[in-house]
């Protein structure tokens, strides 16, 4: 082969050497591109995933605080029990009538028990805060009977007013409202729902045991309105 035959194949070969790496540099770029591209894709994958937790999470916040309003509203009107060493009794000048005027409750109470023969008034307050969780008056009619008269709300349930109620089984309607009554020689018992306030009588009878829905009937005066 002459010395010019072999001089132009030198010339092809590295012309073939050039090109086999100026493809492998462009694949190179390529690969690059197709990173960063995928790169550029999975950070805008993950800016929509933010906006939509940025919509989410006020909506989940707000949710939660609806929730959590209504769920300690509703278990503030839970029934509570309240036994014997977490409540006391104490003598009081404030009437049944007047601590309802004084707090704006709609509260029945004897019209009459200011000229009863005996009156007393009490409250049950809670140990702890005070809280008032039952009013009492104990009066004395003309007829000689002796009267307790309990008024509490009906979230509030007391050991022994419950322990009372049980023996109460017979039920009449006295001006639309259901009257749970238990009757004995010596004792009468009533008790009785009226506007979401429990009221419970417990009499040492001197007249006829029926005298105990005469005193209802006129406690529930303002139900015929």
């Amino acid at each position: 082969m002459s010395r010019e035959q072999e001089f132009r194949n030198l010339i092809k070969g590295q012309k073939s050497e050039a090109n086999d790496q100026l493809w492998q540099r462009i694949e190179e770029q390529q690969g690059e591109r197709t990173v960063e591209l995928g790169s550029v894709l999975a950070k805008r994958r993950l800016t929509k995933w933010q906006l939509a937790l940025a919509v989410c999470v006020p909506f989940v916040v707000i949710v939660a605080i609806i929730l959590s309003v209504w769920y300690f509203g509703f278990n503030s009107h839970k029934i509570r029990y309240c036994v014997d060493g977490e409540y006391y009794s104490t003598v009081t000048d404030v009437s049944v009538e007047q601590y309802g005027k004084d707090n704006n409750i709609d509260i029945l109470y004897f019209d009459w028990y200011k000229s009863a023969y005996e009156y007393e008034s009490k409250q049950l307050r809670l140990i702890d805060t005070e809280e008032v969780i039952c009013l009492n008056e104990v009066l004395l009619d003309k007829n000689g009977n002796y009267i307790y008269y309990y008024v509490n709300e009906t979230n509030t349930v007391i050991d022994f007013i419950e322990s009372d109620k049980i023996i109460c089984t017979e039920s009449v309607m006295i001006n639309n409202v259901k009257v749970m009554v238990h009757y004995s020689f010596s004792n009468a018992r009533a008790y009785f729902i009226y506007k979401d306030i429990h009221y419970y009588l417990d009499i040492e009878l001197a007249s006829q045991p029926e005298y105990v829905l005469e005193l209802v009937e006129n406690l529930l005066k303002p139900a015929k309105k």
